[in-house]
């Protein structure tokens, strides 16, 4: 418990958004568990809803291969669910708590890597072009203009058939 208060600590306001998005979004019904439990409690259903599945299944044996005699069995066991559903949805809202808070930490730790690895690639690159690069030449001087005294006599060819 102690590790998840510090990685909670840790968080930003928008990843603790994202993770009390997700608890609201994937959180068992409390009202879902009590109609399961009391609809379908002798055979087990809330425990199967809370993925329970072996004490589930034995639960429903119990009752079916009875012939409704295990009820002085399941009843009991059923009676003391009762009293362990809060408790079971408490611990699905931790766990998938932990969960969310995990993968945003490990997606955390992904963007850094990666950061790291593309400024690592970004000094490898500048220690190795230690030499300029050519220049070339400016524009302005590979323009000839007329008013230099070179030859430009295909200049005045030209002036001819216009």
């Amino acid at each position: 418990m102690g590790e998840s208060t510090e990685s909670i600590n840790e968080l930003t306001t928008s990843e603790l958004l994202l993770v009390s998005s997700d608890v609201s979004n994937y959180k068992k019904s409390a009202t879902a568990a009590w109609i399961i439990w009391l609809v379908l409690g002798l055979l087990g259903g809330h425990r199967y809803y809370f993925n329970q599945k072996k004490s589930a299944t034995v639960m429903a044996l119990i009752t079916i291969l009875s012939a409704g005699m295990g009820v002085i069995i399941t009843l009991p066991w059923m009676l003391y669910d009762a009293s362990q559903i809060n408790k079971w949805l408490r611990l699905d809202i931790k766990e998938i708590e932990n969960k969310s808070i995990d993968k945003i930490l490990r997606n955390r730790k992904k963007i850094v890597k990666k950061a790291l690895l593309d400024n690592s690639n970004k000094e490898t690159i500048n220690d190795t072009n230690e030499k300029p690069a050519p220049v070339s030449k400016k524009l302005s001087d590979s323009i000839v203009s007329l008013d230099n005294n070179e030859d430009c006599s295909y200049v005045n060819k030209w002036h001819i058939f216009f």
